[in-house]
């Protein structure tokens, strides 16, 4: 039977750790074969939450210094003897039989480089969401690859992956950080041959004050790392014309991350870039407003005008 690895980084996760070691250790059915947790020298000290944990499969690494999630992710990666690797955070948390049914999925298709279900966010408090991420509706294509470079729809705590193809595809670039890291290896993964989906909710992504949708959003880093992965990777498609859509798509967005974060300087330059590219694509009814505000009228109006078509709402 594969045998199954997982690699959990921790950086003042600790008030998570122990839930998140604790779900993978009482898997149901075929369970972990080793954790490695890294604790990336953490102000918190995250290990002293598991400390007690005696449990031959759980080994804890503690940094003295920080050396950043990549070189962490790489050197724990280098130490798993397993047959199907999972890399997660240690602020989230997985239902009973989540390692069992990955592993399933991959021992059934053994094309597949890996598996991935479907997630729903957790409060800090424990409670499950009703919101997550899901594969999207309808038919996909052959392998995937075009569907998940216009939408990142896998997420990391729901992936189970082959040690081979980890392998293929290390070491964790260091450049890559908020969350465009996982993108970047499920789109390589993708590439090596069919993912396979379970259509389940397969891990609980933790909202929280310090988790990554919070503190990895816009750092100085994203644009960057989006336009490299892009340019990697858009190429690889046989329609040019799909290509830029997808393209547009990410700038787009990339743009309204920007306003909504009040960076208008960031997001007027994507604006104007796409107004020289591809015009139309600012028309639309979710990014007309600020890319009008940006170009045009300011925050100030935008605001003003914000107000009064709430107060018009209510009146109605």
């Amino acid at each position: 039977m594969n045998t199954i690895s997982v690699v959990m980084t921790s950086y003042n996760f600790r008030p998570y750790l122990r839930d998140a070691v604790l779900s993978l250790l009482n898997q149901k059915g075929r369970g972990l074969s080793q954790l490695i947790v890294i604790d990336d020298a953490s102000p918190a000290r995250d290990f002293e939450v598991i400390a007690d944990l005696k449990d031959p499969r759980l080994q804890c690494i503690v940094h003295a210094h920080n050396i950043g999630a990549a070189q962490s992710i790489n050197e724990a990666m280098a130490l798993v003897s397993s047959d199907y690797v999972g890399r997660y955070d240690g602020d989230d948390r997985w239902p009973p039989e989540a390692m069992e049914q990955l592993a399933s999925a991959l021992d059934r298709h053994p094309e597949a480089p890996m598996a991935y279900g479907d997630i729903r966010t957790l409060s800090p408090s424990g409670e499950i969401g009703s919101h997550g991420i899901e594969r999207p509706a309808g038919p996909l294509l052959r392998d995937e690859f075009e569907y998940l470079l216009a939408r990142h729809y896998t997420c990391a705590p729901a992936i189970l992956a082959r040690r081979s193809a980890w392998q293929a595809l290390l070491p964790w670039p260091e450049r890559f950080r908020a969350g465009l890291g996982d993108w970047y290896f499920n789109l390589r993964f993708a590439r090596m041959g069919p993912l396979v989906h379970v259509p389940e909710v397969l891990a609980h992504y933790r909202v929280h004050d310090a988790g990554m949708h919070r503190t990895g959003l816009l750092n100085s880093h994203l644009e960057s790392s989006l336009r490299e992965i892009l340019a990697e990777h858009l190429p690889l498609l046989d329609d040019p014309a799909r290509a830029k859509r997808i393209e547009v798509q990410h700038l787009r967005d990339l743009a309204k991350s920007y306003f909504a974060k009040e960076r208008d300087d960031d997001a007027r330059r994507i604006y104007l870039e796409l107004l020289r590219r591809a015009p139309l694509s600012i028309l639309r009814r979710d990014t007309l407003a600020s890319a009008l505000a940006c170009l045009l009228i300011g925050r100030k109006w935008y605001r003003r005008a914000q107000s009064l078509r709430a107060a018009s709402a209510q009146e109605r």
